[in-house]
């Protein structure tokens, strides 16, 4: 299971076996090779993952004009194509009369990709037009943390929900820095088991978060400032969910706005953890190494999908239910 713990180049091989693969074709076919890589060996990435440019139908669009490979995983992630799941004029009416699921849309929606690399997916909040974006690296990690921290012997250790309302929550989460204050965040629009929820609420689903470890990925792309859930609120969203399933409400689970994911695709996270680096030539000419950035793990967590297909990488409650 992948901790959070930051990774180093030097860490990820020490111990392991080196896998050299020369030449590429292509980013399917190198998730392919990831998943399929022993935990004791590490695999070496010889070619650039994420691309450079953007292609509106006519024109290619560089995501940066600066030359340092240290840029361009932001701009990728502020820039880069997304998986919407509604429009911006879609209304609360036509979202409930649809009846579908965010990941049931998702779902659909996924398998199109093949053509260019997603930089996450998201939704309208139909009452206030600003668009909610979400990273499969935040689903993964988020699923992470929550299944990490609820092996913890200690209550204080451990995610716990607080107080509930129709249709609101807070959750408490431990601290990962030194002082001891835990992270209080709140959720709003969550088909709790008391509420009469529907489909509308997921797509009106806000949070209250203040966090420092945060990635900032404001744009100016919306009109709106966007919102970005980041593992935290996702990890905060499982633990609300799992506590309503013991209640004897599925609604959170088949309803989630997160991709919550299969054993197998976290199994190919902790790979992207543990078992890549990234071989590089940095601005000065000389050779480097790292582990791999966000954005490139958020492109193979798309590949994985279009390798194995939707819902061998997300848990599907509505089936389960």
């Amino acid at each position: 299971m992948a901790d959070l713990e930051e990774r180093t180049a030097t860490s990820i091989a020490h111990g392991k076996r080196k896998v050299v693969q020369n030449g590429t074709f292509g980013n399917k076919w190198l998730a392919g090779k990831i998943e399929h890589v022993r935990a004791n060996d590490y695999y070496v990435v010889n070619n650039g993952i994420t691309p450079r440019h953007a292609f509106d139908g006519i024109h290619e669009i560089p995501y940066t004009s600066l030359p340092e490979e240290r840029y361009l995983w932001q701009r990728f992630l502020k820039r880069g194509p997304l998986v919407m799941l509604n429009s911006s004029k879609s209304t609360l009416e036509e979202m409930v009369k649809r009846g579908k699921t965010p990941m049931e849309t998702l779902s659909g929606k996924a398998g199109r990709i093949n053509h260019y690399e997603v930089s996450g997916y998201g939704f309208w909040n139909p009452g206030n037009n600003t668009a909610t974006i979400i990273h499969l690296v935040d689903c993964l990690k988020g699923a992470a943390f929550f299944i990490k921290t609820n092996e913890k012997k200690k209550q204080e250790d451990r995610i716990r929900v607080g107080s509930k309302g129709k249709d609101i929550a807070s959750v408490y989460l431990p601290s990962q820095g030194n002082e001891r204050k835990p992270y209080e965040i709140g959720l709003n629009h969550v088909a709790l088991s008391a509420s009469d929820g529907n489909l509308g609420d997921t797509y009106r689903f806000g949070f209250q978060h203040g966090c420092k470890f945060s990635t900032n990925l404001m744009t100016n792309r919306f009109s709106n400032p966007p919102n970005f859930p980041d593992f935290h609120v996702v990890a905060a969203y499982l633990q609300l969910a799992y506590d309503e399933k013991k209640l004897g409400s599925t609604k959170l689970l088949e309803m989630s706005p997160f991709l919550i994911p299969t054993k197998k695709f976290l199994k190919f996270y902790d790979r992207l953890q543990n078992n890549v680096v990234v071989q590089y030539r940095d601005g000065d000419y000389k050779m480097r190494r790292r582990p791999l950035r966000m954005d490139e793990q958020e492109i193979l967590l798309w590949r994985f999908i279009e390798r194995n297909g939707f819902y061998n990488a997300a848990r599907d409650y509505r089936k389960a239910a």
